[in-house]
């Protein structure tokens, strides 16, 4: 999940336990989406004004997308035909 007033994403397990900040010094993140099968994690930053990705065990950490104006609706892959969809507002 992300915590939009301190620019972290965090994690942990489903039943609410080892909760940790998996990325740090984001600026306002907001929205995320998973590629399951690609192990990568994606996330919308609304004061940043673009798209980072990260793998899901934390490296090759890099935006994506840039100069987006407020990316703060969704976000959404069709991991299938290779594209992300991002909703500005």
């Amino acid at each position: 999940w992300t915590c939009i007033d301190t620019g972290d994403l965090q994690r942990g397990n489903i039943d609410g336990s080892q909760v940790e900040n998996f990325i740090t010094g984001l600026n306002r993140p907001d929205e995320l989406a998973i590629d399951e099968a690609a192990g990568k994690i994606y996330w919308t930053e609304h004061a940043g004004q673009c798209v980072g990705c990260i793998d899901r065990d934390g490296k090759n950490r890099r935006q994506i997308l840039e100069n987006l104006p407020s990316p703060v609706m969704g976000i959404g892959l069709d991991t299938t035909h290779g594209r992300i969809y991002v909703c500005l507002r």
